[in-house]
């Protein structure tokens, strides 16, 4: 028997929506940490259990973002920020986002950031952090450089090329194209 997917049309925008962590994502966020393919974006690449996850989810001082695209033909969510404000700024602490999603739409990753800073601004922080951490598996490429690629050309500016990428809260980050945000 074949099983028909329902494949997006692409010249419609990617429907968002963006919520927060809930108990039931808990499988969904261990596969997302874990569930390493060629291309998936992941700017810290630290695989963590679920055991690791729930004590993750409970730190004071964190906030989580869930992305879900709405008219991909698949229900789950896609894309996931963990932050922690630290003095006067807002550091991401875990930017995670299925292939699924940014293989086939422009934006996503674009939105997720623009979460963010849109968050630290309403809570008066004066910049966004963020760090690459790469992690080999060959000698040719990491398997998060589209991680690194997306930073570099984020519009973030990366510090000394030590792979840390800073944002000045006095940006707005632009709406990203081809993204609606519809929340429920």
């Amino acid at each position: 028997m074949i099983e028909l997917i329902n494949t997006p049309d692409l010249a419609k925008p990617l429907e968002v929506e963006i919520g927060t962590y809930k108990p039931e994502l808990l499988p969904r966020l261990f596969k997302l940490y874990n569930d390493w393919n060629v291309g998936q974006m992941n700017f810290t690449s630290r695989p963590m259990s679920q055991e690791q996850i729930e004590k993750h989810l409970i730190q004071e001082g964190m906030k989580f973002f869930t992305f879900k695209p709405l008219n991909m033909g698949d229900p789950r969510v896609m894309g996931y920020v963990a932050v922690e404000a630290v003095g006067k700024a807002i550091y991401i602490v875990d930017f995670l986002l299925s292939c699924r999603v940014w293989h086939k739409y422009k934006g996503m990753e674009e939105l997720m950031l623009k979460t963010v800073i849109d968050y630290a601004r309403s809570v008066g922080a004066k910049g966004v952090r963020a760090w690459y951490v790469p992690i080999s598996y060959t000698d040719i490429m990491s398997k998060n450089e589209p991680a690194l690629t997306f930073l570099k050309r984020s519009g973030f500016k990366e510090e000394l090329e030590d792979h840390i990428f800073d944002w000045d809260t006095k940006n707005e980050y632009p709406q990203p194209e081809g993204v609606v945000v519809k929340n429920a």
